[in-house]
């Protein structure tokens, strides 16, 4: 992606919402929604809490990504990434995400603002589990986002059966290279977790 295509994006982004408006930031707050041919989610958190660092795997192994107060990233398609906390489990798509960090006035709260493009056909969305001590791939849920067009709602519903599958067999938990046993994963909405399922995001 260009600077020029970053710069559109921010000026659409300016144009639809309002960033210092807290009504308007309700409506993204709960989870991604679609924006034009994009979707977008926005959360907040406190800058010290230590539960929502985001990882990513790569040719050096798992690294933890950039956490400036202030600032913008990108996690690259293909790139396997989780936030402790967040969501239970390594999301891959074929779509690079942007992150876009904003911080109130005290340095309290930090507004992050997550931006990525619609899949098109023959884009996926994945779903995976790595072994915590030695990353090999546990399991893997592929979802063709792209060919479905069902939108937000479609990797939402992909999720829930992802983590439902990865679950219900001790077998896609244990590592079949050093026998080490994984946590449950969990979705990202809370509500939609049984009492176990949540008690893991506590844990990974």
């Amino acid at each position: 992606m260009s600077m020029k295509d970053l710069a559109q994006l921010a000026e659409k982004m300016h144009e639809n919402i309002d960033m210092t408006d807290q009504a308007e930031l309700k409506k993204y707050l709960s989870g991604f929604q679609t924006l034009g041919e994009n979707f977008i989610g926005i959360r907040k958190r406190k800058v010290t809490d230590p539960t929502s660092k985001t990882y990513q795997i790569g040719p050096k192994g798992v690294i933890e990504s950039s956490q400036e107060l202030v600032g913008m990233h990108v996690i690259y398609s293909g790139t396997p990434h989780h936030t402790r906390g967040t969501f239970g489990y390594w999301h891959i798509n074929d779509v690079d995400e942007i992150y876009f960090r904003m911080p109130d006035a005290a340095n309290q709260e930090i507004t992050v603002c997550i931006l990525m493009r619609v899949p098109k056909p023959g884009e996926r969305d994945m779903f995976a589990w790595y072994c915590q001590q030695c990353s090999t791939l546990l399991h893997c849920f592929v979802y063709p986002s792209g060919d479905k067009g069902e939108g937000i709602q479609g990797i939402w519903n992909a999720e829930a059966l992802a983590v439902t599958e990865f679950n219900s067999d001790p077998r896609f938990r244990t590592c079949i290279n050093c026998g080490a046993a994984h946590p449950l994963g969990y979705r990202f909405y809370a509500p939609l977790n049984t009492a176990d399922e949540e008690a893991a995001r506590l844990v990974w």
